[in-house]
């Protein structure tokens, strides 16, 4: 897909935009399933957890690879996080897991599944667990505006659970600004202290 297109999401943290896009594409090219899993991400970052989870079971029995169906348990497994479903969080995690130990995986595809993985539990622990990690989320590589965006979120949501509100709150400034569609920052801006 071309650059131009992810950049609506992943610069322009524009997620309602890429939807409307690839919902477009899905209707005019029905056999690529492709366009709905772009636009179930799109879902997950508008906070339509229940849309995205939907299309992610649909398109998951139509998915061929090992490394697609490991994208689909991922984000199915934030939505879940999200909606606080702990008993379909830990099966998508799961899944993850058999298709990590199955060894049909390239070495690269490896990789990169055992980061989404190690990112999942991080959700999980700062989401669900209200551990405090603060360290590992500043360790996250942040290469674009919409993963610097999730970064400075899951910092602030860590301090909010931690009962540092003042941290979380700097945390959470930097991110209002944003485009107000993304569910991260329609979540900071309930978060903030008045």
């Amino acid at each position: 897909m071309d650059k131009k297109v992810y950049d609506i999401l992943l610069v322009q943290c524009d997620p309602k935009s890429y939807k409307e896009f690839q919902h477009l594409l899905s209707g005019k090219k029905k056999n690529n399933i492709l366009y709905v899993q772009e636009e179930a991400v799109a879902c997950y970052y508008l906070g339509e957890f229940s849309q995205s989870i939907k299309m992610f079971k649909f398109i998951l029995p139509k998915y061929k690879t090992d490394k697609q169906k490991l994208f689909a348990y991922y984000w199915q497994s934030l939505c879940y996080i999200f909606t606080q479903e702990r008993e379909s969080f830990k099966y998508c995690l799961g899944e993850m897991e058999n298709i990590l130990q199955s060894g049909k995986l390239k070495k690269s595809e490896q990789l990169d599944g055992q980061f989404l993985v190690n990112k999942l539990s991080l959700f999980n622990d700062i989401i669900l667990d209200k551990q405090d990690k603060q360290e590992a989320v500043e360790n996250l590589t942040a290469t674009n505006e919409l993963a610097l965006l999730e970064k400075s979120y899951l910092l602030g949501v860590n301090e909010w659970n931690q009962k540092h509100f003042e941290i979380a709150d700097n945390y959470f400034t930097k991110i209002i600004n944003a485009q107000n569609d993304i569910f991260y920052v329609k979540d900071a801006k309930s978060k903030i202290s008045e």
